[in-house]
């Protein structure tokens, strides 16, 4: 069983007797069990070791190569140059002018006022990674002294998104990172987060558009498919904006709070 948020190395077939696991019987039967609790990720733990059961010699040393391989999806900070920042808030600020998104026709334009700050972060979305974004992001609008409801929600968006890319985005592929920003402006938020993954299905947007509230004793079984999160982060945003991946660019969710 592999804990959420696992770190996964590799080792020599030399060293297989030694830990236990002589053959992929032993894996399949012992370690790969059905994931009947929601706690053992035995199809994310497959995929992950996919590429290993090709015939390709790998040059260097198997334990290596797998904590390299690990260790490069650490959450790196990224420092815009200053004209990519300027386009996208000017991106989002007529995003936010616009009466129509994705789901819905707004009466009044959300002026989002005067560019305050940014930050932005490269990472492969894993359980760990996840909760490392989430915490930075909260911090960041914090200190911005928004109000808990924009910092909750800002929080929320960015957790529920980058899941959606952790358990949808990628599947049976090696994951890919995703690059989050989030714009800080004087009377909203904006978060951006491009992804080379799989894109939400043109079936489960539309689907969306019928969602118009949520009532209180609203089950599980109600919720539209794709999930709780997407539901929630169009409930929260005041501005929803989708565009799946099309030539050199990748999918792009921008959302404005």
């Amino acid at each position: 069983m592999i804990a959420p948020g696992s770190r996964l190395y590799f080792y020599p077939r030399e060293c297989a007797n030694t830990l236990g696991v002589p053959d992929i019987q032993v894996w399949q039967q012992s370690v790969l069990l059905d994931d009947t609790q929601g706690d053992v990720l035995s199809r994310e733990f497959s995929r992950l070791l996919d590429s290993g059961r090709n015939e390709v010699d790998i040059v260097g040393d198997l334990s290596l190569l797998g904590i390299q391989w690990r260790e490069s999806f650490e959450v790196q900070r990224l420092a815009l140059p200053s004209a990519r920042v300027s386009e996208l808030a000017d991106e989002f600020v007529q995003t936010g002018l616009t009466l129509q998104d994705e789901f819905s026709s707004h009466e009044h334009a959300f002026k989002l006022g005067e560019f305050l700050n940014y930050t932005a972060f490269t990472a492969v979305a894993d359980t760990v990674n996840i909760g490392v974004l989430s915490r930075a992001v909260r911090a960041f609008v914090e200190e911005l002294a928004y109000t808990e409801e924009v910092c909750y929600n800002t929080d929320l968006v960015v957790s529920e998104a980058l899941t959606n890319v952790m358990l949808h985005g990628f599947k049976d592929k090696r994951p890919e990172p995703a690059q989050l920003t989030v714009l800080a402006f004087h009377h909203g938020v904006g978060v951006l987060i491009e992804d080379w993954g799989s894109s939400i299905p043109a079936h489960v947007l539309s689907k969306m558009h019928h969602e118009h509230s949520f009532q209180d004793d609203l089950s599980l079984g109600d919720l539209p498919e794709g999930g709780m999160g997407l539901a929630f982060m169009r409930m929260v945003s005041r501005r929803f904006v989708y565009q799946a991946k099309q030539n050199q660019r990748g999918n792009r969710l921008l959302l404005l709070l």
